[in-house]
C-alpha cells in the first residue's frame, strides 16, 4: 500500500515538472511582440518617411525610370554597329539530275555581317533626344507622387489629431454634464431642486453618449487610415506626437508662386512632354528622307557529295555602302508627320489648361488660408468667453439663480466653440498642405 501510494506522489511531480517545462517553452518560443506589444510614436516626419516606403504609387513610378532609361539606351544602340552571323548545313536530299544546276548533296556555310549606319537625317539623334526627354518626364512623375503622397500623409496625420481631440472634447463634455448633475444631485437633498430637473440632466447625459460613441467611431477610423498609409498592422498601438497647434504662421504668397512656376513636377513634365512631341515631328519628318549606311560581310560557303564537306569551302567578302529611301506609300508617312503635329498643339493646350488650373487653385488656397486665420482668432477669443461663461453658471447653479437649461446651453455653447476652434485648426494645417503641394515648396525632400 505505501508503495503504490509512493508511486501515485512521483507520478504527480512528475506530471508538474512537465507542466513546468511546457509553460517555460512556451513563454521563451512566444515573440516578444506578442507578450508585450510596443507603441509607436509618430509624428509627422516620420509619417511622411513610412508614407513613401510603403506607397505602391511611389515604387511603380521608381520603376517607370528604370524602364525610360533602357528605352534610351535602345534608342543610342542604333548609332553603334550592328554584327550578326549566320552558319547553315543542308542536305539536299532530292533534286534533278542535271549537271547545269551545279547542286551537291551536302552544302555548307558560315558568315559574319556588319551594318553601320551613316547618316539618318537626324532620325536617330530626334529619337535619343525624345527618350532621354522621356528619361526626364518619369523623374519628374516619380516628385509629384512623392508631392501627392507627402500632402496625403499630413491630411491624413492632422484628421487623426483631430479626431482625437475631438473625442477628448466631447469626452470632458460628458464629464462635465456629470458633474454639473452631482452639483444638483447635492442641491437637490438641500431641497433647492426639483426632481423633474435631475431626470432632464440625466437624459441630458444620455443624449451626449451617442456624440461620445460617434466620435470614437470617426476616432477608430482615421487612425485604421493613418496605418494603412504608413504600412503597419491594425494592430499596432500609435500615439501621435503632434498636435494641432494653437497658433499659425503668415505666409508670403509671392514666394509660394516664384516656387510654382520653377518646381511644380507637372508643369515641368508638360513642359518636357511639349519638347518631346517636337522631337517626334522631326523623326516623322526624317522618314521622308534616304538612310545612309555602311555594311560588309565574310562568307565561306562549300558543297560536297559527302555529309563531311571538309576542304570544300570557299571565302567571299563584300562591302558598301547602301541608300534607302521611300518612293511612295500611299500618304502613311504624311498621315504619321500630321499626327505628330496634333499631339504637339494638344500637348501645349494641355500645359496651359493645367498652367492655369494650378495657379488658380493656389491662389484659392491661399485666400481660404487667411480666411481660417480671422476665423481662428475668433474662435480662440469664443472658446475663452465661453469657458468663463460655463464657470460662471456652475457657481451660479450651486445657489439656484439658474436654470437647468442655462447651464446646459452654457456647456454646449462651450463644446461646440472648442470643436469649431480643433476643426479651424485642422483646416489651417490642411490648407497649408495644399499651398505646399501647389506650390512644390517641398521639392527637396
Amino acid at each position: 500500500m505505501n508503495l503504490i501510494k509512493g508511486w501515485t506522489m512521483s507520478s504527480r511531480e512528475i506530471d508538474k515538472n512537465f507542466f513546468l517545462i511546457i509553460l517555460i517553452v512556451v513563454i521563451f518560443l512566444t515573440p516578444m511582440n506578442v507578450l508585450a506589444e510596443e507603441e509607436l510614436f509618430l509624428d509627422i516626419e516620420k509619417v511622411i518617411k513610412m508614407s513613401l516606403e510603403s506607397s505602391e504609387d511611389y515604387k511603380i513610378k521608381k520603376n517607370e525610370i528604370v524602364k525610360s532609361q533602357s528605352k534610351c539606351k535602345e534608342a543610342k544602340a542604333d548609332r553603334y554597329p550592328h554584327v550578326g552571323s549566320t552558319i547553315t548545313w543542308r542536305n539536299n536530299f532530292e533534286y534533278p539530275n542535271n549537271p547545269l544546276l551545279l547542286i551537291d548533296d551536302y552544302q555548307g556555310e558560315a558568315g559574319i555581317r556588319l551594318t553601320q549606319l551613316l547618316h539618318s537625317f537626324g532620325r536617330v539623334s530626334n529619337a535619343i533626344k525624345a527618350e532621354k526627354r522621356g528619361v526626364n518626364i518619369s523623374r519628374l512623375d516619380k516628385n509629384r507622387i512623392v508631392l501627392d503622397i507627402i500632402f496625403s500623409a499630413k491630411v491624413s496625420y492632422y484628421a487623426a489629431i483631430l479626431a482625437q481631440r475631438s473625442l477628448v472634447i466631447l469626452e470632458e463634455s460628458l464629464k462635465n454634464s456629470e458633474k454639473s448633475k452631482e452639483m444638483l444631485k447635492n442641491a437637490s437633498s438641500l431641497g433647492r431642486i426639483s426632481k423633474k430637473d435631475n431626470i432632464k440632466m440625466s437624459a441630458d447625459i444620455s443624449s451626449r453618449k451617442p456624440m461620445v460613441n460617434n466620435a470614437k467611431i470617426a476616432h477608430d477610423s482615421t487612425i485604421k487610415s493613418l496605418k494603412n498609409m504608413i504600412g503597419i498592422d491594425e494592430n499596432v498601438a500609435i500615439s501621435l506626437t503632434d498636435t494641432l497647434g494653437n497658433c499659425y504662421e503668415l505666409i508670403e504668397s509671392g514666394i509660394y508662386f516664384e516656387s510654382f512656376e520653377n518646381n511644380e513636377p507637372l508643369i515641368k513634365a508638360l513642359e518636357e512632354r511639349v519638347r518631346m512631341t517636337e522631337d517626334i515631328v522631326r523623326i516623322k519628318r526624317a522618314e521622308f528622307m534616304p538612310v545612309v549606311s555602311l555594311f560588309g560581310a565574310w562568307t565561306s560557303a562549300g558543297a560536297s557529295k559527302e555529309e563531311h564537306i571538309g576542304n570544300h569551302f570557299d571565302d567571299y567578302g563584300v562591302a558598301g555602302i547602301s541608300v534607302s529611301f521611300p518612293i511612295f506609300d500611299g500618304g502613311e508617312t504624311k498621315e504619321r508627320l500630321s499626327q505628330a503635329r496634333a499631339d504637339v498643339r494638344s500637348t501645349e493646350l494641355a500645359l496651359k489648361k493645367t498652367k492655369k488650373d494650378l495657379r488658380l487653385a493656389l491662389s484659392t488656397a491661399i485666400s481660404e488660408y487667411y480666411q481660417y486665420v480671422e476665423t481662428l482668432e475668433a474662435d480662440v477669443e469664443s472658446v475663452k468667453l465661453a469657458r468663463d461663461s460655463f464657470s460662471m453658471h456652475q457657481d451660479l447653479l450651486m445657489s439656484g439663480k439658474i436654470t437647468l437649461t442655462e447651464i446646459n446651453d452654457a456647456e454646449l455653447l462651450l463644446t461646440r466653440m472648442m470643436l469649431n476652434k480643433e476643426v479651424t485648426l485642422f483646416n489651417l494645417k490642411k490648407t497649408m498642405a495644399l499651398v505646399e503641394r501647389l506650390s512644390a515648396s517641398e521639392e527637396e525632400r
